[in-house]
């Protein structure tokens, strides 16, 4: 049986937009029931911004470079994360083609 990734995002802050960002705090559901509070939401015109974050919501990886893949590395201290822990992680297309959803999201475990 396949696991539900899908999260609910059950409300939005506008933090801050321009024509340079877009910042906004959302406070999403995991399917398990846990709460995400904030979960940050950037975009920026023609990037994309990929997160990892910790279950204690910790961002240990974050790009706007689709050419920068998450290496299983901690960004802040470049330490590889321990075997077998969980992260959330979410993309972002700012400009997605048609055939494309904008956002993306799920778990990933190390191992």
């Amino acid at each position: 049986m396949a696991r539900e990734l899908k999260w609910k995002t059950l409300s939005s802050k506008q933090l801050l937009k321009d024509k340079w960002t877009d910042v906004r705090a959302d406070v999403c559901q995991r399917p398990d029931g846990t709460i995400i509070e904030p979960f940050y939401v950037y975009g920026f015109p023609d990037y994309t911004c990929a997160v990892a974050i910790t279950k204690d919501g910790k961002v240990i990886f974050e790009t706007t470079d689709k050419n920068n893949p998450w290496d299983g590395k901690n960004q802040h201290t470049d330490q590889l994360v321990p075997e077998g822990s969980e992260y959330i992680w979410k993309v972002t297309l700012m400009n997605p083609e048609k055939y494309e959803k904008n956002e993306y999201r799920g778990t990933i475990t190390r191992k």
